[in-house]
C-alpha cells in the first residue's frame, strides 16, 4: 500500500499521534487518504512523520508539495506483531476513509452550509464607506466637505463598489495615498495595513447571522465560508467581526489560487469537511 511520507517541521504544533482520515489535495483535486502521524511504531522512523496512503491516486510524489488535511481521528498510533497483522488493519482504515468521503444514501440529508461573506453575512458597503473617510480624515484632514464628499466617492467607484476593483488593495491605497497631495514621509505598507484594520473594524455581522449558524450547528450541519478576495483583508474582516469561532471552515480565493465560481473552490471545501 504505497503512502507519502512528509516530515513535520520543528515549527509546526504537532497533532496527536495517531490514525486519521484526511484530504489530500494534488494539483487541485482532493482525494480520501488514510494518515499515520508519529513515529511507525511497528517499522520505525528517526523523527515524526506524517505518512499518508491515498485512493485512487498512482503517480511519483517525491520533491512535490501535497496538502494533507486530517479529518477524523480513528485511533491511536500502536504496534503490530507483523506486517500483515499492519496492512490488514491499514485495509481497515481505509475502509473508514471511503465510508467518510462516499456520498449518503439517498434522500441525503443537508450535512453541510457554505456561505459567502460579503453582503450575506455581513453589510460590505457601509463598513467599506467608513474606512474610506476614516483614510480621508487621517491623510487629508481639514478639507471642505463638498471635497471630502468628492474624494470618497472617487475611492469607493475606483474599488469597483466592492467586486470589480481593476488593481490591487497596495496600488489602491498608493494611488489615493500620493494622487491629491503627495505623502512621501508616509509607509505605503503601513498605510495598507491601517486601511485593512479600519476596514475589518467595521465589519458588523447581520443580526440574523449567529442564530442561524447556531441554529445549523444544533441540528449537526457544519458552517463555512467561501469568500472571494485577498487573503489579509479577508481573514482580517471575518477575525474582528467575531465570526471564525463560529465556523467549521474557512477558505479564502486568494490564499488557494481558485475564485468562485470556479467549481474546484467548492470540491475543495466540501473535501476538507470530509
Amino acid at each position: 500500500m504505497p503512502t507519502i511520507n512528509q516530515v513535520l517541521p520543528d515549527e509546526l504544533v504537532r497533532p496527536r499521534f495517531g490514525v486519521y482520515v484526511s484530504d489530500v489535495e494534488i494539483d487541485g483535486q482532493p482525494y480520501a487518504g488514510v494518515t499515520n502521524i508519529g513515529i511507525r511504531p511497528t517499522v520505525g522512523a528517526q523523527a515524526p512523520l506524517a505518512e499518508t496512503w491515498i485512493q485512487n491516486y498512482t503517480g511519483d510524489l517525491y520533491g512535490r508539495t501535497v496538502a494533507v488535511y486530517p479529518l477524523q481521528f480513528l485511533r491511536p498510533e500502536r504496534s503490530f506483531a507483523s506486517l500483515d497483522a499492519l496492512r490488514a488493519q491499514i485495509t481497515a482504515d481505509a475502509a473508514e476513509a471511503r465510508a467518510v468521503f462516499a456520498p449518503p444514501v439517498p434522500p441525503a440529508p443537508v450535512r453541510a452550509v457554505l456561505f459567502d461573506y460579503d453582503d450575506t453575512l455581513h453589510r460590505r458597503a457601509p463598513a467599506f464607506r467608513q474606512a474610506v473617510e476614516r483614510f480621508m480624515d487621517r491623510y487629508y484632514p481639514g478639507l471642505e466637505p463638498e471635497e471630502q464628499q468628492t474624494r470618497i466617492e472617487a475611492m469607493i467607484r475606483t474599488n469597483g463598489y466592492g467586486y470589480h476593483m481593476s488593481m490591487t488593495y497596495r496600488d489602491f491605497i498608493a494611488r489615493f495615498l500620493n494622487g491629491w497631495e503627495p505623502h512621501p514621509e508616509i509607509d505605503v505598507d503601513a498605510a495598507l495595513a491601517q486601511f485593512t484594520l479600519d476596514f475589518a473594524s467595521l465589519c458588523r455581522l447581520t443580526p440574523e447571522t449567529l442564530p442561524l449558524i447556531n441554529e445549523l450547528h444544533r441540528r449537526g450541519i457544519a458552517v463555512g465560508v467561501i469568500t472571494n478576495g485577498n487573503s489579509r483583508t479577508q481573514n482580517a474582516k471575518i477575525d474582528h467581526s467575531g465570526l471564525r469561532p463560529y465556523l467549521d471552515l474557512v477558505v479564502v480565493s486568494g490564499e488557494e489560487g481558485i475564485a468562485k465560481p470556479d467549481p474546484a473552490i467548492f470540491r475543495l471545501a466540501a473535501a476538507r469537511l470530509g
